[in-house]
């Protein structure tokens, strides 16, 4: 296998929108990424939780990406645990 194709992760994110489920019954958007590579699925409400995603993946492989990564402790130590109990 190539030495790039090791390293490299591919994601799928999709999108939608849902009528009635945000703030005061306003339309709202949804959505879920997956990792292709092993099929990690995880659904999201606010688009700033696909970056939360990604960083995790870059936390597992060793990359720490700057202030992402404490951040993600501080704003999101929820989101960080049900993420990593999934894989």
């Amino acid at each position: 296998m190539d030495p790039l194709e090791r390293s490299t992760h591919s994601f799928v994110v999709r999108v939608w929108r849902e009528r009635g489920v945000g703030r005061n019954g306003r339309d709202g958007w949804r959505g879920q990424i997956v990792h292709v590579q092993d099929n990690t699925r995880q659904s999201f409400r606010r688009l700033e939780e696909v970056s939360l995603f990604l960083a995790i993946y870059l936390i597992r492989l060793g990359v720490y990406p700057g202030h992402s990564y404490w951040l993600l402790r501080v704003l999101a130590p929820g989101f960080l645990r049900r993420v990593s109990r999934q894989k």
